[in-house]
């Protein structure tokens, strides 16, 4: 079933999600922004389709990035440039953005071992390993 999510992940996720709950925004966000869902496009160079929109900060779309091309990257250096580039090329808040992979990461871990998915939990235990 995959192995199980320490403690001390939680615990942080709880304490970043509390911190992000004060600032929750109001923009109308991508929910599944992942690169199967980021097509060329004709009248926009980039087109995001099948939006599962939600209310918050865009900060909030940057996990799904960082967990797809998490393979990509070898050494944890890999990791916070593409976390850096994500987040200059969104011009997001680094920080937020850390703490949305967190949080969602947990989460999307703790999702995946109920689901009996085996990849998607080692995705996030690796990005937990270098951001946490």
């Amino acid at each position: 079933m995959g192995d199980p999510l320490p403690a001390h992940w939680i615990e942080l996720a709880a304490e970043l999600a509390t911190g992000l709950a004060t600032d929750v925004g109001a923009d109308l966000v991508h929910g599944d922004l992942h690169y199967d869902n980021v097509l060329a496009g004709t009248r926009q160079p980039w087109s995001a389709i099948d939006p599962k929109p939600v209310a918050g900060n865009p900060e909030r779309s940057v996990p799904e990035l960082m967990w797809d091309r998490i393979d990509d990257t070898a050494h944890s250096a890999e990791v916070h440039t593409l976390l850096a580039i994500l987040v200059d090329a969104g011009n997001l808040d680094r920080a937020r953005a850390r703490a949305w992979t967190i949080v969602r990461a947990v989460d999307y871990w703790l999702w995946g071992l109920g689901a009996g998915l085996t990849e998607d939990p080692v995705r996030c235990r690796q990005l937990l390993e270098v951001l946490a």
